[in-house]
């Protein structure tokens, strides 16, 4: 539970992170013609920033699902427990 919060917690501050940079680029070019410029190349950022946040936070979802499911399968069948156990 400590972990899912953690990275949750993580997801937020990476994000808000992301935007405050944006409106940085902007505010910082005080109308001159590069304005544009830094504010598309922030957003990319922001955008890659995001899409590894929403990869991260996947495939730690996807690994808390995976080990629920053992735990289910162990639960259920003392037998492939014993298996599981000989092929690591």
């Amino acid at each position: 539970m400590k972990t899912s919060t953690f990275i949750s917690t993580l997801c937020c501050f990476i994000i808000l992170y992301s935007f405050i940079h944006v409106s940085d680029a902007f505010f910082k070019g005080h109308g001159r013609g590069n304005v544009g410029k830094r504010f598309l190349e922030q957003k990319r950022n922001m955008q890659n920033i995001c899409q590894s946040v929403y990869e991260l936070c996947a495939t730690h979802q996807q690994t808390r699902d995976t080990q629920a499911e053992n735990r289910k399968l162990k639960n259920r069948d003392p037998e492939f427990s014993r298996s599981s156990i000989m092929q690591f």
